[in-house]
Formats: C-alpha cells, structure tokens, sequence
C-alpha cells in the first residue's frame, strides 16, 4: 500500500485522480486479502489475544479504513497527526513535573533531551 503512496508523490500526483486510480488498482486488492485474512483470523484467535483484537478492530472499523480508497486526499494513515499531538504530550508532561520546585531541575533536563533531537533534525 505504502509503495503506491510512493509512487504516487515519485509521479507528482499526490491527491489526484490518477492518485485514486493507483489506489483503485493495486491498494484495494491488498485491502480485500486484509479484509480476508481478518475474516479467517477472528475465526481462529480468541477475542481476548492481541491478533483476535486487531482482527475485531479491522472488521468493526472496515468503512473507515476504507476510505482512502474513494478519496486520494485522504492519507492512509495519520501519522503526522499523531506526530504533532506527540509534541503537545510531551510538553504537558514536562509541564507536570514543574509542579514543585524539586521538579524545576529535572523537567529543564528533560526539556533539553526531548527538544535537542528535534532543534538539530531541524537545523539539518
């Protein structure tokens, strides 16, 4: 799925309708053996195992995986979201350990070691 995603930024066509008709062609079967393999594995795992979990995930959230596959604006995953919320998180929790004045030297530490790898991928 993701080499189609490739492809298509390779081909300058993120989003378009030749974006949607890669998507048409190659990621919908991938997404139809998904849909299968779910299907045989909440057969097979119990309910309560980590396959059988993310077995009823796919099955009880099919449409909204889906929807990629009728919308090329629609990313297949949201990992830039998540990679910005990760940034807020880290800040309340930093923000948290200021609670007392024992804590101010340790949150600074912390916020020097969680902020430097991002300053210097950002410089680069």
């Amino acid at each position: 799925m993701y080499r189609v995603e490739h492809e298509a930024e390779r081909r300058d066509i993120v989003g378009t309708a030749d974006h949607l008709a890669l998507r048409r062609q190659y990621t919908r079967p991938l997404f139809v053996r998904l849909l299968l393999l779910d299907r045989e594995l909440r057969r097979t795992q119990g309910p309560k195992t980590l396959l059988g979990r993310a077995a009823r995930y796919t099955w009880n959230n099919q449409r909204q995986l889906a929807r990629c596959l009728h919308d090329a604006r629609i990313p297949l995953d949201n990992n830039r979201a998540e990679n910005a919320l990760r940034v807020v998180a880290v800040d309340v929790s930093l923000c948290t350990l200021c609670s007392s004045a024992r804590n101010d030297e340790r949150a600074i530490i912390a916020g020097i070691a969680t902020r430097a790898p991002r300053a210097l991928a950002t410089a680069a």
